[in-house]
């Protein structure tokens, strides 16, 4: 498990995890997404003015005005 940690704190160095706010859960309830999770993430993201989305899932963010990335395309970039 100390391996996980030390990369979880790694990845922090240049990632930001952000708070989910009630004003996104609002506007992720009244948007027009298919998926509440995948809003939430696009909402928080637009919110928070992140430089882009990371996902495994890159299709269920056609609608997203970030840039979305796979993990894979994002390492290729930096």
């Amino acid at each position: 498990m100390p391996i996980v940690k030390q990369r979880i704190k790694s990845i922090l160095s240049f990632v930001t995890v952000c708070d989910l706010q009630a004003d996104v859960v609002i506007k992720s309830l009244d948007s027009d997404w298919q998926d509440y999770e995948d809003s939430v993430q696009s909402m928080t993201a637009m919110d928070t003015f992140a430089d882009c989305i990371v996902t495994r899932n890159k299709k269920d963010f056609r609608k997203s005005v970030i840039p979305v990335y796979t993990i894979d395309e994002l390492m290729s970039l930096m």
